[in-house]
């Protein structure tokens, strides 16, 4: 029989007594040998975590009630090894299968898991008359199956099994299970500082993702897109975006990131709003004081608005109604004053509720 040997800790209290860590590492040759976990930590509440290292033909058996906390991590180093859960398991932290060998878990209890399951690199068979709860994401090898009986799954997260069957067939997590989203949003936010709007994004996740758009609204209802960003295809790091563009001359914007795939299917982000009041330098009249009889006028604005001069008196002289594209990000006039006599005058736009003022020498 295979020797094996046991690493662990208790901290004593005065009504209850657990190990802080467990640690269970398997003899490396051709003998099997079974574990039971409550014997050989020691315990049925682990803190700290516990770490299991298999080889051939071995039995991990949760032979009790069990709690752990700090995750519980499994390396499978041979083939044909065996976990068994008959009754509750709970494991806060996750649950971490790794190795080159293959598993089969027999789960005939109660399995929770809070912070996810993964087994990418070991394939499994999955069987049992039990019930398995995951808080987060289920991470599956492309060869893992259930010969039957099968557990009952549910998750609160998705379930990624590398292309094969096994999500749609076994597992209930709700409508697209099977189908992770194109991206894990992390954020998405909006800030104006002076005439623009500062856009940061980050993705925790992306799949098949092409480009994201920027998209504005005056009312909170009919958006329009005003930049597109090309996003990162597939990727499981994080990744971070920036933008910055002209603010829109409404007192309140409202914004949202749309996601759009390969194929062109799309989500959409949560919208912001972003007030904004108009600074000075976003209208600007040219040249000041007039030399000639020509005022040439630029604002950092677009949209339908109108705009006015008044005389000293505050008399309008002047009035003029424009309108442009939506998305249009400047607006660009000349005047000829020539049938206006000397003085000082006040030039008045009003653009989507905005107003904005500039005085002039003519």
């Amino acid at each position: 029989m295979k020797t094996f040997t046991i690493l662990f800790a208790f901290i004593f209290s005065l009504y209850t007594s657990h190990v802080q860590a467990c640690t269970i590492t398997a003899a490396d040759n051709s003998s099997s040998e079974s574990f039971e976990v409550s014997t050989a930590c020691g315990s049925t509440s682990i803190n700290g975590g516990m770490s299991v290292t298999l080889y051939e033909n071995d039995v991990l058996n949760f032979d009790q009630d069990i709690n752990i906390s700090g995750g519980l991590e499994i390396q499978i180093e041979g083939n044909n090894v065996t976990i068994h859960i008959p009754h509750n398991l709970t494991v806060s932290g996750g649950l971490d299968i790794t190795g080159s060998g293959s598993a089969n878990m027999l789960i005939d209890g109660n399995l929770v898991i809070s912070g996810g399951w993964k087994s990418e690199d070991v394939p499994m068979d999955i069987s049992g008359s039990g019930t398995t709860t995951i808080s987060g994401t289920m991470k599956t090898n492309m060869d893992t199956d259930c010969s039957g009986p099968c557990p009952t799954f549910s998750l609160s997260g998705q379930c990624k099994d590398q292309g094969s069957t096994y999500c749609e067939d076994h597992i209930d997590c709700g409508a697209g299970c099977s189908q992770p989203l194109p991206i894990t949003l992390l954020y998405f936010q909006a800030e104006a500082r002076d005439s623009r709007v500062y856009f940061s994004w980050a993705t925790a996740s992306e799949l098949n993702n092409d480009y994201f758009t920027i998209e504005v609204s005056q009312d909170g209802k009919g958006f329009y897109a005003v930049q597109e960003v090309g996003g990162a295809g597939t990727s499981e790091q994080m990744e971070t975006y920036q933008e910055v563009l002209p603010a829109r001359p409404w007192p309140v914007s409202y914004y949202r990131l749309k996601q759009t795939d390969f194929d062109q299917s799309s989500t959409y982000s949560p919208v912001v709003a972003v007030k904004w009041e108009a600074p000075e330098e976003v209208l600007t009249v040219y040249p000041n004081p007039v030399e000639g009889t020509e005022l040439h006028i630029q604002a950092l604005v677009g949209g339908k608005g109108t705009l006015t001069v008044f005389d000293a008196v505050g008399m309008p002289v002047y009035r003029k109604v424009f309108a442009q594209e939506e998305n249009a990000r400047e607006f660009n006039s000349t005047l000829d004053l020539s049938r206006l006599g000397r003085g000082m005058y006040t030039i008045r736009m009003e653009i989507n509720g905005t107003v904005i003022l500039k005085k002039v020498l003519y």
